[in-house]
């Protein structure tokens, strides 16, 4: 009881226990010595093992690609008919323009610091980083010779080529029903793809030119600069390059917009310091500020939203949460294939999930779970049917358009460079800690023990995306085509780096400060738009 209240008692002694025990002539005993003082924050970080390893990593990740140790570290072969990143020397980049990346970096920073006071962001807290990963994405463009040319990106047709067949486009029904009508007369990209890509464009353009007062606001400063432009720009109308350069800025603010969804999810499956970690590792993602604004980089957004929305189901077994889940999905399958694998990536979710639980009523719900994704999926697909589209032959048509690449590029070298491209763009501390959480998860199962919601999702992302590069169906560019992994890869890294029983103080400001060193040299020396 008295230590309890945090008083001693005086010890009762009779005189004889005193004469006995505490004679006059000895001396009095020292005091207790003070318990030592706990570690500084920085000592803790200073000493844990973690830290030493991911620093060394990244930085011999950067040294080798800078100094271009073996052109191997970029791929196995230039294109054609294999695929390598192209290597710059010297840099790309003005050094006195990196104070602006820097200074963006150091307020995520302060954002992260004032965001530790909350247990749960304000909505304020979260558009507030929304902007500043914008801005650091910007601002390391804003270090190339050439400044911001991601509207050139946009409007060059040997890009990517959505922008200018977008323009064309007058009516979205017919264009919609007559895309599998001529497939030889459409442009080079949309062969091989799915008209959704087209219509992010086409419904940018359309807003666009519906702002009041933009045209004269923006044609004094675009019409003295026409005459200026490549020969590539010189079909394009004032109010078009208008919409180019709106284009250019939307598509990754849209990316950007990820981060809400991508907050909820892990706010969902953990506590608010992994989501406060996913935020910072995905602001800084080297895959997300090297292929700005490729329209791929849309389909993050839609990642983010399904996994959102599949945790949300899965989680409350609500049936509206998977359905709007499977729709999101369909609709990035219209915009381009390469989502096919986050569609199989949430019926493994709802698979794994209801194996957790187990009972027969679990294997009941986990069915409607999978039903409602697919259902979802499919009715995207159906509209484009009832609108006068063949989905079947869209499909035959784009996978005819990519070529035989089982001809052309090898099955066991990109068996390799699938992931390795994938996590190499993602950045090392990523990288190592998504790894990292898989070898924890493998040895769950070895010892069949049970596992969350989280560990379903884990299994899910690699299981999926295993699938994919086994069949051979995927060899090149895959860190820019399945960028829209970013969400899942970092919560996996930001769960596995905060799941530890003491982490230490900082640990995830230094994997932050890590990936966005990593993403800067890689924008220095690396050629992703060739």
């Amino acid at each position: 009881a008295h230590r309890a209240s945090g008083k001693v008692a005086p010890m009762q002694t009779s005189p004889s226990t005193q004469s006995a025990h505490a004679p006059s002539s000895a001396p009095p005993s020292a005091p207790p010595s003070a318990p030592p003082s706990a570690p500084p924050p920085w000592r803790n970080l200073l000493v844990d093992r973690s830290a030493w390893l991911i620093v060394g990593l990244t930085l011999l990740v950067c040294i080798a690609i800078a100094a271009n140790v073996t052109p191997l570290l970029r791929g196995p072969a230039p294109y054609p008919p294999e695929w390598q990143w192209d290597y710059v020397w010297p840099p790309n980049l003005i050094l006195w323009r990196l104070i602006a990346p820097l200074s963006v970096a150091g307020l995520i920073g302060a954002w992260a610091a004032l965001a530790r006071r909350f247990e749960r962001q304000p909505w304020w807290s979260l558009l507030l980083v929304i902007g500043l990963a914008l801005a650091f994405r910007l601002a390391v463009q804003f270090t190339l010779p050439s400044g911001l040319d991601i509207v050139a990106r946009t409007l060059n047709p040997t890009y990517f080529g959505y922008f200018g067949p977008a323009t064309e486009v007058d009516n979205v029904l017919n264009f919609v029903g007559t895309y599998d009508d001529n497939p030889e007369q459409l442009a080079y990209r949309q062969q091989s793809k799915a008209p959704g890509n087209t219509l992010i464009f086409w419904g940018i353009i359309e807003l666009t030119e519906r702002l009041p007062g933009v045209e004269q606001i923006a044609a004094p400063v675009i019409e003295p600069r026409l005459a200026a432009l490549p020969d590539w720009a010189a079909d394009y109308t004032v109010m078009e390059v208008i919409a180019g350069v709106a284009a250019s800025v939307t598509i990754p603010a849209l990316s950007a917009l990820s981060i809400i969804p991508l907050y909820l999810a892990a706010r969902r499956l953990g506590r608010e310091r992994t989501a406060r970690l996913s935020i910072a590792l995905f602001a800084f993602y080297p895959a997300l500020t090297l292929f700005i604004p490729v329209v791929d980089d849309v389909q993050t957004l839609i990642a983010a939203l399904g996994f959102w929305l599949a945790v949300e189901g899965l989680c409350q077994s609500k049936g509206w949460p998977l359905l709007l889940a499977g729709i999101i999905a369909g609709c990035g399958t219209f915009a381009s294939y390469s989502m096919l694998p986050f569609l199989l990536l949430l019926f493994l979710m709802a698979l794994f999930h209801a194996l957790s639980l187990g009972s027969q009523a679990n294997w009941q719900r986990g069915l409607r779970d999978l039903s409602l994704v697919g259902l979802g999926s499919v009715g995207v697909w159906l509209i484009a049917w009832i609108v006068g589209m063949n989905p079947i032959t869209v499909f035959f048509n784009a996978m005819g358009a990519h070529g035989d690449l089982s001809s052309t590029r090898s099955y066991w070298l990109w068996l390799f460079y699938n992931p390795y491209d994938l996590l190499l763009f993602a950045g090392v501390p990523v990288a190592y800690h998504a790894l990292r959480e898989l070898g924890l998860l493998v040895g769950k199962l070895r010892q069949r023990s049970p596992w969350e919601l989280g560990d379903s999702v884990t299994l899910a992302f690699y299981v999926a995306f295993a699938l994919l590069f086994l069949s051979g169906a995927w060899r090149g560019e895959t860190a820019r085509a399945l960028m829209y992994v970013a969400p899942l890869l970092v919560w996996i890294a930001a769960h596995n780096a905060t799941d530890e029983t003491v982490t230490p103080i900082g640990y995830g400001s230094l994997l932050a400060a890590l990936t966005m060193v990593q993403t800067l040299v890689f924008h220095a020396v690396l050629e992703v738009y060739h």
